[in-house]
């Protein structure tokens, strides 16, 4: 897995967006942007807005944590 963190940001959102946003709607439940507007993400337990063009390397790990409003 080679790259930097926008394209695998970008292959998230084309991959997971619709159906993750489909399944929101069913619940009563609509985005202001996608997804990644309303995720945390890490790449190796470290925010990725602090690591904004850095390149990815074999066993990198994004972890992806999606906040859905509600109770």
């Amino acid at each position: 897995m080679a790259g930097v963190i926008d394209e695998a940001l970008n292959q998230i959102e084309k991959d997971f967006a619709p159906k993750f946003e489909e399944k929101l709607r069913e619940k009563g439940v609509k985005l202001d942007g996608g997804i990644l507007k309303h995720s945390y993400i890490t790449l190796n337990r470290k925010n990725i807005k602090e690591l904004a063009g850095r390149s990815l390397k074999d066993g990198d790990v994004l972890d992806l944590f999606i906040a859905v409003p509600g109770g």
